[in-house]
């Protein structure tokens, strides 16, 4: 019964939820909607950078280790004496054929594309061809008809018999180019070799008798210095690489106090007296593709920069453009602006690319 206030409404009873399961919170989103991903994208690089530095690391100790195993058995890696060469070659002519040495691994068309641009643009020079292991084995009793293929094209072409696991990035490449020099001085007399990549063509003639004037053709920079800019010295893993390099360290022990310099290895060409002597202390059958960074960019350069000053040198002849080369360059390198250029980079390494086919479509 009223005492004469309101009566106030009796609470509603909430259905009981024994037995139910609680409807999911949405923290997910709203953590996500707070924070973003990009912390969690970032540790998950983290954890994959530092199980491939620790993969890598293993392999550099594991590879060097290899090296100085060699060095206490009384292996002589990697000594040339390039300054005693060039005192003997200085102020002297050498006639002879030029060699052009090329490395690929992948697509007939295209290898045939350069070695036809190759007789079109340089038809006094040698050729040898060396084919990537994997090129080899994906190419089976086809490599055989490649071969043919290639000898209708350019009569005179040396192919390797032997084939090397070419490496994007390793020290492999030099081995195969080593390589092609031992097997062709077998073969013939040839009195430079330039070296020369699978996705570089000619634009134009003048390459032997251009080269006949020099005794080297090369181009450098030093990396080791403020203000360097090339990659190989900004990353950690190739730094770390090359300077535990007891090969490149006893490279850097015919130049000591002089920086660290690396270079192109499209176009570089040297005098058969210098391959000669390369070669003669170059361990073909050490395994080169293990190495973590391209030697062939520095290798020959830094055995070089203390003799330049007694021979004769010109540039690299290659016009390089990692993004890919342009026809306005062709042209540019066609006309001479650059009287040192002969060859442009990166022409991709498709048939139908219309770089390369305007290349094929050149005058010669």
């Amino acid at each position: 019964m009223s005492s004469g206030g309101d009566i106030l409404p009796s609470p509603a009873v909430a259905p009981s939820t024994r037995g139910q399961q609680a409807p999911p919170v949405p923290r997910g989103n709203a953590w996500r909607d707070r924070f973003g991903l990009g912390w969690l994208r970032n540790l998950a690089r983290g954890v994959r950078n530092r199980r491939r530095r620790r993969r890598e690391e293993g392999t550099i100790g594991r590879l060097y280790g290899l090296i100085i195993d060699r060095l206490d058995s009384g292996v002589d890696l990697l000594r040339p004496d390039f300054e005693l060469v060039a005192r003997s070659i200085e102020g002297t002519e050498r006639d002879g054929r030029l060699l052009i040495g090329l490395t690929v691994h992948e697509s007939p068309e295209c290898v045939l594309d350069q070695v036809a641009n190759l007789a079109k643009f340089a038809p006094q020079a040698g050729v040898v061809l060396h084919l990537a292991g994997s090129f080899r084995r994906q190419l089976g009793e086809d490599a055989r008809v490649l071969g043919r293929e290639l000898a209708k094209v350019h009569p005179s072409i040396i192919v390797n018999p032997r084939s090397f696991e070419t490496v994007y990035g390793s020290g492999s490449l030099l081995q195969a180019q080593v390589s092609n020099w031992m097997l062709a001085r077998e073969r013939g007399s040839f009195a430079r070799f330039s070296l020369m990549s699978s996705n570089e063509l000619l634009v134009r003639s003048g390459l032997e008798q251009h080269l006949a004037g020099a005794d080297v053709a090369v181009s450098y920079n030093p990396i080791d210095v403020p203000g360097a800019t090339a990659g190989m010295w900004r990353s950690r893993l190739r730094r770390a690489s090359i300077l535990g390099d007891p090969i490149f360290a006893h490279v850097m022990g015919r130049n000591p106090g002089r920086s660290i310099v690396q270079g192109l290895h499209e176009g570089l060409c040297m005098r058969a007296e210098l391959w000669d002597e390369f070669a003669r202390v170059f361990d073909l059958d050490f395994p080169h593709h293990e190495i973590l960074y391209p030697t062939e960019e520095l290798y020959l350069h830094n055995l070089l920069q203390p003799v330049v000053q007694r021979l004769r040198v010109v540039p690299t002849t290659c016009l390089r453009n990692l993004g890919g080369i342009t026809a306005a360059q062709i042209e540019e390198v066609r006309r001479g602006t650059s009287a040192e250029r002969f060859s442009v980079k990166r022409v991709a390494r498709r048939i139908d690319d219309p770089i390369r086919r305007a290349i094929r479509e050149l005058p010669d």
